[in-house]
């Protein structure tokens, strides 16, 4: 296809900043989308792998997930599949994605599912606030945009949809769900990457420490690096430059992946993010529509 010509020229150069999340009130993704997909056929056109910074507590080895953007009926999709485990912590999150539904306040539903590795299936993760989320915990996001797209990415996309969807279905009849027990040195929330991996006939990297694939993905010559500055990332940035003018959409970066956490001043974090444009470039976004 002649877009994939397009994408390659996106997954040329040093990793670039992308400041769209600090502000997804703005709706980066939703203003550009709009009606592109109309007529188009169902297909993949960029995945990434992503890799969340270390949290101090939970993820001592950072987090891992993978986001897809894609055509499907007509419409432009931008999703992304982690895997966790269950545990406390994901009551609040069940509650703020179905608010309408009880079942996870279900009196044995921490202990039925207890340590199962569940997949979570969230939309939009720049405009609905999900990365900045993160951001605001002071990890930064590391999009490693992969060359995987057409055929088998449309079909491991329609796999973890259909998945999610058996998966949700279990947790409303208040059944065990089907799916493995989490394993921190095994099956952790490197299973689906590996499966995509596997889907994918990649075998660069195998491991189940997410920032090994970050470490060996970051200068691959087909991937495509995006960073989602954390405070502790712009922090740095202003430490070498001075300032943070050199903190846009697009400036060439490097790839950060601290043991110790700076953070940037609260004050100064907030008066950079409300001169954040409005008109923030979701890079990789934007390089999949500069090829439609």
């Amino acid at each position: 296809m002649w877009w994939i010509a397009a994408m390659g020229w996106a997954l040329a150069g040093p990793p670039r900043l992308d400041v769209s999340s600090l502000v997804p009130s703005t709706s980066p993704v939703a203003s550009r989308v709009d009606g592109v997909c109309a007529g188009r056929p169902d297909d993949v056109y960029a995945v990434a792998v992503v890799i969340y910074g270390r949290q101090k507590g939970r993820s001592t080895w950072g987090h891992i997930s993978l986001r897809f953007l894609a055509c499907q009926s007509g419409r432009f999709r931008d999703v992304e599949f982690e895997a966790t485990r269950v545990d406390d912590t994901l009551v609040d999150w069940y509650a703020s994605v179905f608010p309408n539904e009880e079942w996870f306040y279900a009196p044995d539903f921490l202990e039925l599912q207890h340590d199962r590795l569940v997949l979570f299936r969230n939309r939009s993760p720049v405009d609905t606030g999900l990365y900045r989320d993160e951001l605001d915990k002071n990890r930064e996001v590391t999009e490693l945009w992969m060359p995987w797209s057409g055929a088998e990415a449309l079909a491991m996309l329609q796999e973890l949809d259909a998945d999610y969807a058996a998966q949700l279905a279990e947790l409303r009849r208040g059944e065990r769900v089907d799916r493995p027990d989490y394993k921190p040195f095994s099956t952790n929330c490197t299973l689906p990457i590996r499966r995509m991996a596997t889907a994918m006939s990649w075998d660069t990297v195998d491991s189940v420490f997410p920032m090994v694939w970050l470490r060996q993905l970051e200068d691959h010559p087909d991937v495509a690096v995006v960073v989602h500055p954390s405070s502790h990332v712009l922090a740095q940035i202003q430490h070498e430059t001075g300032d943070l003018k050199a903190a846009w959409s697009g400036a060439p970066t490097r790839v950060f992946r601290p043991l110790v956490r700076r953070e940037l001043k609260a004050s100064t974090f907030e008066a950079y993010r409300a001169r954040v444009s409005m008109t923030a470039e979701p890079l990789a976004v934007e390089w999949v529509l500069e090829g439609l």
